[in-house]
């Protein structure tokens, strides 16, 4: 199944399958459906089982407006689910100061020491790692650099609004030095994910500016070019 963005009518969810949240055309939350069995009655209103970083990371009952599948077979939702499962452990035996502590929007810069054990990720970085899990890369080393200002305008979440305004905080969460930086994007998930099962596989995808948006349609955001 292609990714889709849920309207009223009934579609078709999967065991650890990609949902997210967000505006029309939008998207701005990564999610995994942590569901037991298949689901053929998820709509745009419909409240189902995820597994996120919100932060913190953990399960609850949500709505989503965008879903995407890689119809992973049953080996690779096992392999997806033992990454959530460790991710869970590693949470429930370490006490948080803040929530924004599990939080890094640019793991390549993520700061920590060694004995750190704090699952860190943003929601997407969530989900790539879960899949990686599976031996699926959904989204390529390159991908378009993003302003301060860009996030600014993609982000809604008031506490990472906030941090995004705080100089400490900003090197706490990966872009505490540069102007611009490779943040993976809900919206890049989805277009990956809008793909065959086979390409899903055999190409990670290669996102360009405006792929924050799905569908895709001409940025209305003042976006930087890519890299």
């Amino acid at each position: 199944m292609p990714a889709i963005q849920l309207s009223n009518t009934a579609a078709t969810l999967a065991p650890y399958d990609v949902v997210a949240s967000g505006a029309l055309n939008l998207p701005t939350h990564a999610m995994l459906f942590v569901g037991d069995s298949i689901r053929t009655d998820v709509t745009a209103t419909t409240t189902i089982p995820v597994s996120h970083m919100k932060p913190p990371l953990g399960d609850e009952e949500s709505t989503v407006q965008f879903v995407g599948s890689a119809e992973l077979n049953a080996e690779e939702r096992r392999l997806v689910k033992d990454f959530v499962d460790t991710q869970r452990r590693s949470v429930s035996a370490l006490k948080l100061r803040e929530r924004i502590d599990q939080y890094v929007i640019h793991q390549g810069a993520d700061e920590v020491s060694p004995d750190d054990t704090l699952p860190r990720f943003s929601c997407a970085t969530y989900v790539t790692h879960a899949y990686e899990q599976a031996a699926i890369q959904l989204i390529d080393s390159l991908i378009p650099m993003k302003t301060l200002e860009d996030l600014k305008q993609i982000y809604t979440d008031p506490m990472l609004l906030a941090a995004l305004d705080n100089p400490a905080k900003r090197v706490r969460i990966g872009i505490g030095s540069g102007t611009s930086w490779p943040i993976i994007m809900v919206g890049y998930l989805l277009h990956s994910l809008s793909r065959s099962p086979a390409e899903v596989r055999a190409t990670p995808y290669r996102p360009r500016d405006g792929d924050e948006f799905f569908p895709r349609n001409p940025p209305p955001l003042p976006l930087t070019t890519d890299n």
